[in-house]
C-alpha cells in the first residue's frame, strides 16, 4: 500500500519507498531507481550519463534536464542491487522546493538523501517510450531521440514559378511516394518529428516560388500565433481558426491542436506547421503522412520525387550499433567509396572509421589494411581528412605525381601524429609524414 502526506511541506516525509526486484533501464543502460508502492522513481541527477544535460540554477532552486541527440557523457554509474528483501522499506522520500524540468516542461519530483529523484512512467507525458515487461520486471525508459522519436524528412524542393499560385494545396506522402497538388510545386517541403509533436515546413525562396505565392501566404497569415513567432505563443486560441484550413493527418488520425509560425528571413518565407496532439510515432512506423491548406476541390493530385539519403546517411543507418551514434566532422564521398567517423557516444566512448563502397554499401576492409600498415601509430584515432580529385593538393604536402581520386588520412593520436595518402585507383597507400 502507498501511504503519503498530501499536504507535506518543503522537507516534510511524503512517503516509505521500498526495496524492489524491479530493473530500471534509460536508454538501454540500468539507472538508480527506488519503488514508492507501485511507482517508480528515478535519479535525476544522474540522467547526465544517459544522454541528457542536467543543470542547477541554485538562485531557482531549479533543476534542467535536456535530452540530446548525440550522447557522450561517459559511462553510466554502477548500479548496486538492494540487499533487503522485496517490499521492506528502505526510508522515507521528501517533498522539495526543488522544481524539475524536462526538456522545459516540468515534472514532479522528490528528495531522497540529497538527490532529486522523478517518476519514471511519467516520463511518457515529456515524449518518453515507457515499456514493461512483467517476466524480467523490467522497466525501459526511452528518451525521444533513443526512441526513434526525432528525425527530419525533406519531401520536396520548390520550383521556379512564373504563375501566381492558387491558394491552396494538398501532399500526401506514403510507402507509394509523394503526391501533391499544383502549389506544392511553390515551396520546398520538409517533415520533421520532436518530443513536443510534428511539424511540417513551407520554405518559399527568391529561386523558387516565392514571388508568385501571394495567395498561399494570404491563406497562411490569419492562421499565424504571433505574427512573426518562433516558437509559437498561445496557440489555443486559434485552434478553431486553423482547423477551419489545415488538415494534418499522421497514419490517418487527424490532429485537432495546429499551429502555425511563419518565419521572414533574407529572400525567403518559411511556415511551420506543427500538430501537437497525435500519438509519436518512428520513422518507420509511419505509413501516412497528409497535409491539405486551403481549398483543394477540383485540383488535380500528381507524383513528385522525393530527394534520396544522402550515402552517408546510408552508411550510418547501416553500420551503428546504438541510436545515439552520429556521424564525427565530415564525411567525404568518391566516385567509389565513402570515408565517415561514426562515434558510438553512450557508455564507451570511442569513434570508428569506416570506409564503405557507395554501390554495395559493404566496408572495403583492404583499404584500412592498406593505411594502417604503416607501424608505430595508434589506429584507433585514424579519420579521414579529406577527398581530391584533380584539385590542389599541395594543401596536404603532395607532390605532383598524385593528380586525383585519393583519399587523405590523418592519425591524430596523442602518442604519434601522422598523415597518409591512399589511390583509389591501385588501393596502394603512402605515408607522407
Amino acid at each position: 500500500m502507498l501511504c503519503f502526506s498530501v499536504n507535506a511541506q518543503n522537507g516534510q516525509a511524503v512517503g516509505s519507498y521500498y526495496s524492489t526486484d524491479i530493473v530500471t533501464t534509460l536508454n538501454g543502460q540500468s539507472i538508480d531507481c527506488v519503488n514508492i508502492g507501485g511507482q517508480t522513481l528515478i535519479n535525476a541527477e544522474n540522467m547526465c550519463y544517459y544522454g541528457f544535460i542536467v543543470d542547477w540554477d541554485n538562485e531557482q532552486r531549479r533543476l534542467d534536464i535536456t535530452s540530446l541527440s548525440k550522447a557522450s557523457n561517459g559511462t553510466p554509474p554502477y548500479v548496486t542491487k538492494s540487499q533487503s528483501a522485496v517490499g521492506e522499506i528502505i526510508g522515507n522520500y521528501y517533498k522539495t522546493d526543488i522544481k524539475t524540468y524536462i526538456d522545459g516542461k516540468e515534472i514532479l519530483s522528490y528528495n531522497i538523501g540529497g538527490k532529486t529523484y522523478i517518476h519514471a512512467e511519467n516520463t511518457c507525458t515529456h515524449g518518453f517510450r515507457v515499456l514493461w515487461d512483467q517476466n524480467s520486471r523490467t522497466l525501459s525508459l526511452e528518451s525521444p531521440y533513443y526512441a526513434g522519436y526525432c528525425y527530419n524528412k525533406l519531401l520536396s524542393y520548390g520550383k521556379a514559378q512564373s504563375t501566381d499560385a492558387v491558394g491552396g494545396f494538398s501532399i500526401t506522402y506514403n510507402k507509394e511516394g509523394l503526391f501533391c497538388t499544383q502549389d506544392a510545386l511553390y515551396s520546398t517541403i520538409s517533415f520533421s518529428s520532436s518530443a513536443e509533436g510534428y511539424c511540417i515546413s513551407l520554405g518559399y525562396y527568391q529561386n523558387a516560388g516565392l514571388f508568385h505565392s501571394s495567395p498561399i501566404f494570404d491563406l497562411l497569415e490569419p492562421l499565424v500565433s504571433g505574427g512573426n513567432a518562433y516558437p509559437i505563443f498561445e496557440p489555443e486560441k486559434r485552434y478553431e481558426l486553423v482547423n477551419q484550413n489545415i488538415v494534418f493527418k499522421i497514419n490517418g488520425i487527424q490532429a485537432k491542436e495546429v499551429a502555425v509560425s511563419r518565419y521572414n528571413g533574407n529572400g525567403h518565407k518559411t511556415f511551420h506547421i506543427y500538430a501537437y496532439d497525435l500519438p509519436h510515432f518512428t520513422q518507420q512506423e509511419i505509413n501516412e503522412i497528409f497535409l491539405s491548406v486551403g481549398n483543394i476541390n477540383n485540383q488535380s493530385e500528381f507524383s513528385m520525387e522525393v530527394p534520396q539519403q544522402s550515402i552517408s546517411e546510408l552508411i550510418l543507418q547501416k553500420f551503428k550499433t546504438h541510436p545515439f551514434d552520429y556521424i564525427n566532422t565530415h564525411s567525404f564521398e568518391s566516385k567509389t567509396v565513402a570515408s565517415l567517423n561514426i562515434v558510438e557516444s553512450l557508455g564507451n566512448y570511442k569513434t570508428e572509421l569506416y570506409i564503405v563502397d557507395n554501390q554495395t554499401l559493404e566496408m572495403s576492409d583492404d583499404i584500412l589494411k592498406q593505411i594502417r600498415m604503416f607501424s608505430g601509430f595508434d589506429y584507433s584515432y585514424l579519420q579521414t581528412y579529406g577527398y581530391t580529385s584533380g584539385s590542389d593538393l599541395s594543401i596536404y604536402g603532395l607532390q605532383k605525381e598524385y593528380y586525383e581520386n585519393y583519399l587523405v588520412f590523418g592519425c591524430t593520436s596523442d602518442s604519434q601524429k601522422g598523415a597518409f595518402i591512399l589511390d583509389l585507383e591501385t588501393m596502394l597507400a603512402d605515408k607522407l609524414w
